[in-house]
């Protein structure tokens, strides 16, 4: 802020003039011109659903042409944030992970960050957005399971060679190669 002192005389109109003097303080309040600009308008990240907690993300960034206070930017995370699962630092703008993430829940996460200016009253303050798109990258988390915990089949002594003795039902939740199953006898008594 600029300050100015001026110091005025007054002057009556008087046969004999007559003159007082007074102190003016000016105090000249920055306006608040300019809102923040995100360096992206996007934001891409892949995590890991493994990821230890408070591992930081992403970070996103916004400056302000604004002088001083006016020209610091706040970060909050305005929407998407399914769960709170993740954190953004108000200051540095770090998306951390909060919470645990399951990829076969939610895969991906669209977040809306805002910067805010931090306006100096009377003037108000400006933000903009940014997006934030956070994929989640599954693990092999998860272990196969059949339908039944026992199978049992009937197959008469001259079956031919090749027959098929019974048909499992199994599958696995994680995706890619770390669903496929593949099946193996290894074990039993004949």
């Amino acid at each position: 802020m600029t300050a100015y002192s001026l110091l005025v005389e007054c002057i009556d109109l008087g046969d004999v003039p007559l003159t007082g003097l007074a102190s003016v303080a000016v105090i000249v309040s920055p306006s608040n011109e300019h809102a923040p600009v995100f360096s992206q308008s996007v934001y891409h990240a892949n995590v890991s659903e493994a990821e230890v907690l408070g591992t930081d993300i992403v970070t996103v960034s916004a400056t302000d042409d604004d002088s001083g206070a006016q020209g610091r930017v706040t970060y909050t995370i305005a929407s998407g944030n399914v769960g709170s699962v993740f954190a953004i630092d108000p200051a540095s703008g770090k998306i951390v992970v909060l919470f645990s993430l399951d990829y076969e829940r939610v895969k991906a996460y669209t977040l809306v960050v805002n910067g805010t200016d931090n306006a100096i009253s009377p003037a108000v303050p400006r933000h903009s957005s940014a997006i934030v798109t956070i994929a989640v990258v599954d693990v092999n988390d998860n272990r196969p399971s059949c339908s039944l915990a026992l199978y049992a089949s009937l197959v008469a002594e001259n079956a031919p060679v090749a027959y098929a003795v019974t048909s499992l039902r199994c599958s696995d939740a994680d995706s890619g190669e770390n669903g496929v199953i593949r099946y193996a006898i290894t074990g039993g008594n004949g």
